[in-house]
């Protein structure tokens, strides 16, 4: 008796003590892969970029960087480079963050504080990391979802629910003295039983969102208690705001995992009863509601927690990365001066450093020289300047900018717009945003390409003209070395170019004062392996002067 009463304990025992041990492990298991993965970036993460999006699209916030500049860029690689985070909430807050560069420098500076207390308190960030874990569920992108204008089209005869349920509720008070009443309640119940059933149909397209909804909420009420230089008080509003969702949600039943028969037989009964007085159909339609009134308060958590996840993950970028730092802002003037500035996304990237005093900035350069490159690094570290206050530069010096580019312009064989169709619309977004009063950096590279020639060089100058008034910076790099005698008094001329030895072509992508003096473009055929023909007709043909000017 005494070793079953033992065996008894000891297995009462396991069964309490078991999830927590689990628990405690999973925790410790956790903590070692954050520990690991802290200062590198997660690139084979795979991203659902149409989900990562969606909260970006529903907040359509003014400001928001062009398709063109994005595509420019590459600023869906940049994002998967600065993806540390915990969530799915993070995810797409950051990335709505870089598509967003904000004048508001003490915004700017509330985050670069944020960033350097995670940097700083590692204990507390590895605490707020494992709460914000569960976040990082798939379906927690589909928070972003109630955010839509309508996110269910309420049935008309809603206000039929409500009385159905009354004279339900009647015919059972009734009932204990008109026993009849119970078998004219089967009618009602029939007709309940198929109401209950549409409710739960409607509601499992929120099976994602609601349950994550509910996450979010319990997260930021604990978040809020934690110690941490982040604005609690629209957190705590919106907390307060959700409550009602949280009352009603938990009538809800999402749970599909399997049960014992003697819970099956449990759960059955109060399904029935559930459905009798519809209680999940009017849970559903209230929260509904609430979601419908309360988007505000969604807003706000979802920004809370966003931004938390943000800045540990920009933390993170910061403490792997060679070198960085943080902007310098200056008042609006045609100047911008840079020291030691990289790509983040390429490995051993060579440095370089440009000042921009009073006049705009013209490169040439051959091929894969790196002149592209490095009007694209300026750009991405112009938006992150003003995005995660974060460079990958040893200074950058730089005016509040907006920033429109054409450099990956791409003709539309379905529309029937031709490769300069295209150029011409995209550079024309660049000239129409010249006259405003904003103060924009334009990146461009081989302006109108996809033309002839003379034409060409004669619509760029004109162009690069246009674009350079104001305290406007434009950033442009062309093979056309006629552009730089053209432009010599509006433009400051920088060159990158290659060196040819032992028949082998060699690149440093230092950019140098002046304009392109020489020309290889020949040369490198030549060391292709180009028949000698072809090769003697082409330095004939460029040796005539006709076709120099």
């Amino acid at each position: 008796m005494i070793i079953y009463l033992i065996l008894t304990s000891l297995i009462i025992a396991l069964l309490f003590f078991a999830p927590a041990i689990f628990n405690k492990r999973s925790k410790k298991k956790r903590l070692q892969q954050l520990r690991l993965q802290w200062g590198k970036p997660n690139i084979d993460t795979f991203r659902n970029e149409y989900l990562i999006e969606q909260f970006s699209i529903l907040q359509q916030t003014p400001g928001r960087l062009s398709d063109q500049t994005i595509s420019d860029i590459d600023l869906k690689d940049i994002f998967a480079f600065l993806d540390r985070t915990q969530t799915c909430v993070g995810q797409q807050y950051l990335y709505h963050r870089l598509l967003h560069p904000s004048k508001n420098i003490a915004e700017l500076e509330e985050l670069d504080t944020q960033i350097e207390f995670f940097a700083r308190e590692t204990a507390i960030r590895e605490e707020i990391q494992l709460l914000l874990s569960p976040l990082q569920k798939h379906d927690a992108h589909y928070i972003s979802s109630l955010l839509k204008d309508e996110i269910f089209k309420k049935p008309k005869w809603q206000w039929l629910i409500r009385i159905d349920t009354a004279v339900v509720i009647a015919m059972l008070i009734l009932s204990v003295k008109f026993h009849v009443l119970l078998v004219w309640l089967m009618l009602p119940f029939t007709i309940n039983m198929l109401l209950h059933l549409w409710g739960k149909n409607n509601a499992s397209q929120f099976v994602r969102s609601f349950p994550q909804l509910h996450r979010l909420i319990k997260i930021s009420e604990i978040a809020c208690r934690k110690e941490i230089p982040f604005n609690k008080e629209k957190a705590l509003a919106g907390i307060r705001g959700l409550n009602r969702f949280q009352k009603k949600f938990r009538m809800l039943n999402f749970r599909s995992s399997s049960l014992d028969e003697a819970s099956m037989a449990a759960m059955i009964v109060i399904e029935l009863f559930k459905a009798l007085l519809l209680i999940e159909v009017h849970s559903f339609l209230n929260c509904i509601d609430e979601i419908q009134e309360k988007k505000s308060s969604i807003i706000d958590l979802f920004n809370f927690v966003g931004s938390i996840d943000m800045a540990i993950s920009i933390a993170s970028v910061r403490n792997g990365a060679g070198h960085y730092c943080k902007p310098e802002f200056i008042s609006p003037k045609k100047e911008l001066e840079i020291e030691k500035v990289y790509h983040p996304l390429i490995t051993d990237c060579t440095v370089n450093s440009l000042q921009i005093a009073g006049k705009s900035i013209l490169i040439t350069g051959s091929n894969m020289s790196g002149k592209t490159t490095f009007i694209r690094t300026v750009a991405i570290n112009t938006i992150l300047a003003q995005t995660i206050y974060t460079c990958f530069a040893e200074s950058f010096c730089m005016p509040s900018l907006q920033i429109l580019s054409s450099v990956r312009v791409k003709d539309d064989v379905l529309e029937g717009k031709s490769f300069y169709m295209a150029e011409v619309e995209a550079i024309h977004e660049l000239i129409k945003a010249s006259d405003t009063a904003e103060q924009y950096l334009f990146v461009l590279d081989e302006v109108f390409k996809g033309t002839n020639t003379i034409e060409r060089i004669a619509a760029a100058k004109a162009i690069l003209s246009y674009l350079n008034r104001n305290n406007h910076l434009v950033l442009v790099s062309t093979h056309d070395i006629e552009l730089a005698d053209l432009l010599q008094d509006e433009y400051d001329l920088y060159h990158f170019e290659e060196q040819v030895a032992n028949n082998e072509l060699f690149f440093d992508h230092l950019i140098k004062k002046g304009k392109l003096t020489k020309r290889n473009a020949i040369k490198i055929l030549e060391i292709s392996g180009y028949p000698e023909s072809i090769l003697e007709d082409a330095r004939m043909i460029a040796g005539n002067n006709s076709l120099q000017h």
